[in-house]
């Protein structure tokens, strides 16, 4: 059960759930009445930070530290970790932790450019479009929903080459759940009839697409330079 409406809900006891996904910052509104199987820490580096930096510090802190003492098996991961993860899991798990290095890199060779821009974005989103115009295929990465939105609204307006609309579609958390499920339950068939795609991390896990060059560009926006954001941007987009 994901807890995205813990509030209204209430605190949860754990021995009533098989799974429950949970934000660090919330993880002291479940009653641990039975001893965990094994607590995954997706983004390990940024739970780390949130435990030290929500409202709630304290109780994260608290509830955090009896999870990974009382748990069976701990999975962590995260592709920047380092020494300092490390050092994090051993201060609960001792001495007994076995490290897994996907050393994967499937785009090695390919060529990145980043642009600082401190008119949010409007540069990159420049070249987005003229690209566009010109009959090339482009997706859009951004960290914030109400870009994602905004530059499929403008985009939906452009006109290829042989005046034909360009087709967008844009990706984020809180979209029409129904059209979502529909596009995600074959993402090759979905993108691969689009000229444009704007999306947030919500398509960021267990997403997939293997049409090998159908978008001739990837531009990736963010207009936030904290740690946690920089790393989230760039697992979004390999």
């Amino acid at each position: 059960m994901k807890l995205d409406k813990l509030k209204a809900s209430g605190d949860l006891s754990i021995n009533e759930w098989d799974i429950i996904i949970v934000q660090v910052e919330s993880l002291f509104r479940i009653e641990f009445t039975a001893r965990p199987f094994v607590a995954i820490l997706d983004e390990a580096n940024a739970i780390m930070r949130q435990m030290s930096s929500s409202t709630n510090a304290r109780e994260s802190e608290n509830a955090m530290r009896d999870v990974l003492r009382s748990v069976r098996h701990v999975l962590a991961m995260d592709a920047f970790a380092n020494k300092s993860t490390l050092t994090f899991l051993q201060t609960y798990r001792g001495e007994n932790i076995r490290i897994v290095d996907n050393k994967y890199q499937p785009h090695i060779g390919e060529t990145v450019e980043f642009i600082y821009d401190p008119n949010s974005g409007a540069e990159a989103m420049r070249i987005g479009y003229d690209l566009l115009r010109q009959g090339k295929r482009v997706a859009f990465v951004s960290t914030g929903a109400v870009m994602a939105r905004a530059l499929v609204e403008k985009v939906s307006k452009l006109s290829k080459p042989d005046n034909s609309p360009v087709k967008a579609r844009a990706y984020y958390g809180n979209m029409d759940g129904k059209q979502r499920q529909k596009d995600f339950s074959n993402i090759d068939v979905t993108w691969g009839e689009l000229d444009y795609i704007a999306y947030t991390n919500t398509v960021e896990a267990g997403i997939s697409f293997k049409v090998t060059d159908h978008f001739d560009i990837v531009i990736a926006i963010t207009n936030i330079a904290t740690p946690v954001h920089v790393e989230a941007l760039a697992q979004m987009l390999y």
